[in-house]
Parts: structure tokens; sequence; C-alpha cells
């Protein structure tokens, strides 16, 4: 359980800092001389590496935070609410396999109780099952995959708000305008992030029904 605990703070460090560090180096490459910088940086050596690794950190909890207030009030952004919320019905967008569908709704029946399949599981049932197997694979040590996938998701995330953080402080603050092909690359690459950001979030919810599924027949 220490491993396991372990882990997850190595992963939510290193996607801190990496998205820090991604968003700083992408703030210069549109608004700064990226190379000067650096240069600067690596010739004052052991210092400015400690403060620029303590300013990636500092930022990326920054988007971390703002990201993650985000994703809870903004509808387009809640991906992983999404996600959880109607899994175990047809015609979800999460398990989209059938045969599948049908064992999960099994071990759902047997989690809630229920001793039939109803014509439609609540929301609340839904996160319900899926945060009793994500307990599950927690305490049983088996969450490495499933935070692996979440620290992905939170890299895609937090870079997606930095950009469009840095094109809003461009145009509101400083007032001024990016290229078209910039300001048309910045697009895709933020549109590429939010399909990124669903995909792991409902991959995710794959990934602890599978192994939940997987602890109940080994035990």
């Amino acid at each position: 359980m220490e491993n396991a605990l372990n882990r997850v703070g190595l992963y939510d460090f290193f996607t801190i800092l990496l998205s820090g560090m991604t968003a700083i180096i992408i703030n210069y490459c549109i608004n700064g001389d990226l190379e000067d910088d650096l240069t600067k940086i690596l010739d004052d050596k052991f210092s400015s590496i400690i403060a620029f690794l303590l300013l990636s950190y500092v930022i990326g909890m920054i988007l971390q935070e703002i990201s993650s207030f985000l994703d809870k009030k903004i509808d387009i952004f809640k991906f992983r609410q999404k996600a959880r919320e109607n899994f175990l019905n047809e015609h979800n967008k999460v398990v989209k396999n059938k045969i599948e569908l049908k064992e999960y709704q099994k071990l759902a029946n047997k989690i809630l109780e229920k001793n039939q399949t109803p014509e439609e599981y609540t929301k609340e049932e839904c996160e319900y099952v899926y945060y009793y197997c994500k307990t599950q694979l927690e305490l049983n040590c088996k969450s490495d995959k499933m935070e692996k996938i979440n620290a992905t998701y939170g890299i895609s995330r937090s870079l997606m708000f930095a950009l469009i953080i840095i094109i809003a402080i461009r145009y509101l603050h400083y007032n001024k305008s990016l290229s078209v092909f910039i300001f048309g690359v910045l697009c895709i690459v933020i549109f590429l992030f939010y399909k990124r950001c669903k995909r792991f979030s409902e991959y995710r919810v794959r990934v602890i029904l599978r192994q939940y599924k997987s602890l109940n027949i080994t035990s």
C-alpha cells in the first residue's frame, strides 16, 4: 500500500512539473526568445536551474488547480464526471462492447445488491460503482495503471488550459495578436489535448472496471 501511495505521489509530482515546464517553454516560444532565456539559465548553472524547476512546479500546480476547478464547473470540460456517470447503461460512450457491458452490469448488480439489471442505472448508482471499484483496486495495490492514465490525463488537461490562458493573456493583457498560422496551430493543439482528455477519462473507467473484474476472478 505504501509503495502504491509513493507511486501516486511520484506521478502527481511529474505531472505538475512537466506541465509547468511545458507551459513556460510554450509561452517563451510565443512571447519571448527561448534560446536566449535558456542560455541564461544554463550560464547561471545550478541556482537558475533550481529556480526554473521550482517555477515550473509552481506554475504546474496553479495550472492543475485551475483545470481541476474548471472541469468541475464548466460542462464541456467535465470529462471524468461524464465518463463515470452513465457507463453501465445501454448506448453509453465508455463501454461499447455489449458482452463486456453485460459483465460489468452483473458486477454492478452485486455491488448495488440488485437482483436484476434495471432498465437504466442512475447517475448516482454509476458513480457509486465506479468509486467502489476504484477503492478496491487501491486497497489491493492494483491502482498503478489507473494512476498512470490519470497522470497522462492530468498533463493533457493542464496543457490544454495553459494554451488557452497564454492566448488569452497575449490578447487581453499585452494586446498582441498572433499570426493566423500560429493561432491555427494552437487551436489544433488545444483541440487535440481536449480529445486526449476525453479519451483518457473514458479509458480510465474501462481500466478500473477490467481490473476490478480481474481482481474478483483471482480473489
